[in-house]
């Protein structure tokens, strides 16, 4: 499948400057409003499918919403304008019950996905729909909220998914809420999950301590894609120790520096909020904390 891809939104920090000077950051230029409207959001690996937390008319959840490459219109001076049908309507998937905001989009089998399916679901070539298979990985990051990372199994079926008229035509969720585990078999403690294209690479906000601390760039590892028990949580800084990581993510390649230059010993606690990991692992945005 064609893979499109936009741009929603981008930073880019510049990092030009002596060591011994503070990196300046600047803005991109414009960029377009969509019509996500909420927070706490996630795409799939092909760019795609689009699930956000918001409020309809007072129903608050999680709303998923399809991505119309072809749809994409030009507004009086070449401004990209994201919002005469770019994205199809948004429908409530989950509502926010129990305090679930920011989510992981997770695919097995990235490749694989989405596949041609039936009304049931099946693999067949002649099916209308196409179907999206995702672990959905979450946690309560309400006030008071547990942070227990949770997994979620999440099917889709897309109708006319590469037409102009792509949307969600029914969703299903499968079995009942799985809780992460990390080292010593206990549960995963943070908030804000990403994850790479693999699904075996994951980072969120948390603690290496996994006390449900957080303001802290964590991550873990699993020989699984999408799995429920992980090696972690370290601190991000030991990621060029980690024979998990190293040779296989590019974020793992060096020893990080800070902005200023200084380099992140092993161990060393990197604070961050808000991550997310591009696909292959290659690298990672985040915003700064004190």
């Amino acid at each position: 499948m064609v893979v499109k891809r936009i741009v929603l939104a981008l930073l880019t920090v510049i990092m030009t400057l002596p060591l011994n000077h503070v990196a300046q950051a600047a803005s991109s230029s414009v960029t377009s409003v969509s019509p996500l409207a909420g927070n706490g959001h996630n795409v799939s690996f092909d760019g795609r499918i689009f699930v956000v937390r918001r409020s309809d008319g007072g129903a608050h959840g999680w709303y998923l919403m399809v991505f119309r490459p072809d749809q994409v219109a030009y507004s009086a001076g070449g401004k990209v304008n994201l919002n005469q049908g770019a994205f199809s309507s948004p429908v409530m998937i989950q509502d926010a019950a129990t305090g679930e905001n920011a989510l992981a989009l997770c695919e097995e089998d990235a490749d694989a996905t989405p596949y041609p399916c039936n009304d049931a679901g099946d693999v067949t070539d002649a099916g209308p729909y196409h179907c999206y298979e995702f672990r959905v990985f979450h946690s309560n990051a309400d006030e008071g909220g547990d942070k227990v990372m949770k997994r979620r199994h999440l099917k889709l079926w897309i109708s006319d998914l590469e037409g102009p008229s792509a949307q969600l035509h029914k969703h299903v969720w499968l079995g009942g809420m799985q809780t992460m585990t990390g080292f010593g078999g206990q549960a995963l403690l943070g908030i804000e999950p990403t994850v790479t294209r693999d699904g075996k690479l994951l980072v969120w906000q948390g603690h290496p301590n996994n006390d449900g601390a957080i303001d802290v760039m964590v991550y873990a590892t699993s020989d699984s894609p999408c799995g429920v028990s992980w090696d972690g949580p370290h601190s991000l800084s030991h990621m060029h120790k980690d024979p998990k990581t190293v040779g296989t993510y590019p974020l793992a390649e060096k020893q990080l520096r800070a902005a200023d230059g200084d380099l992140f010993q092993d161990g060393a606690l990197i604070r961050g909020a808000y991550a997310w990991l591009f696909p292959e692992g290659d690298a990672l945005t985040f915003t700064a904390t004190n």
